[in-house]
């Protein structure tokens, strides 16, 4: 039976912490995303790499890439009820 290739582990956990300190520095830095309220950012490396409206053409440009976070942008008031 002929699977797919799995990247190498280490690659994996570098894309998985690379994922992580990027979230981290969205949750960190909210007060630089606020004016693309109700919008798409692809951060990597503390920066904002594109925005979109659109969350399909966000994905399909850096849905892929290794560690890149993908963050929407939602009101800084917003409540959520459960």
């Amino acid at each position: 039976m002929m699977g797919r290739k799995s990247a190498p582990r280490d690659e994996v956990l570098e894309a998985l912490l690379k994922f992580r300190r990027n979230h981290k520095w969205a949750l960190e830095h909210s007060d630089k995303l606020r004016k693309y309220l109700d919008r798409f950012v692809a951060i990597d490396d503390g920066r904002i790499l594109d925005v979109s409206d659109d969350e399909d053409e966000i994905y399909r440009k850096y849905g892929k890439s290794h560690g890149v976070y993908i963050h929407y942008v939602w009101p800084p008031d917003l409540v959520w009820m459960v």
